[in-house]
């Protein structure tokens, strides 16, 4: 009787235990603080040069080998490179041209920065409650300035 009821509660535990586990592997969803995807844009056809070469499309390399794209507070954006190049032809050249887009691929608004230089690679835009609410990704485009 006691190893059936042993067998039981085994039983039960190993049921339980992945359901336990998986509810505390899901964080919560804060649209308020949140990394945003983000992708270059279009680097054929029409793509500008000034794009092409911070891309490293054409050229020794990218001026960034990618970028973190963070709302915080839930009313700035903040844009900032993750390994920035030491040094790079396009510097003090060109800057972001960033699109915010919704789950729907419309886009909602753009946004440009300064120039980007070695010292001088992170950029923060006050936005309204309800653009980053909604915002759902970026596309970003290097411009000239």
């Amino acid at each position: 009787m006691h190893a059936r009821s042993c067998r039981s509660l085994a039983a039960l535990a190993a049921l339980l235990l992945p359901i336990a586990c998986s509810k505390q592997d899901q964080p919560t969803y804060d649209w308020r603080n949140r990394e945003l995807a983000w992708k270059y844009g279009p680097t054929t056809g029409t793509a500008k040069p000034e794009h092409l070469a911070g891309t490293g499309t054409r050229g020794p390399g990218a001026m960034a080998e990618g970028w973190k794209c963070v709302i915080q507070d839930g009313n700035k954006l903040t844009v900032r490179p993750y390994k920035l190049a030491e040094d790079h032809a396009m510097f003090g050249r060109s800057g972001l041209v960033i699109g915010l887009f919704d789950k729907q691929s419309k886009r909602m608004s753009i946004l440009r920065t300064e120039a980007i230089t070695a010292e001088n690679a992170t950029f923060s835009f006050d936005l309204d409650e309800a653009t980053c609410e909604q915002v759902y990704d970026l596309i970003l485009w290097y411009g000239e300035v």
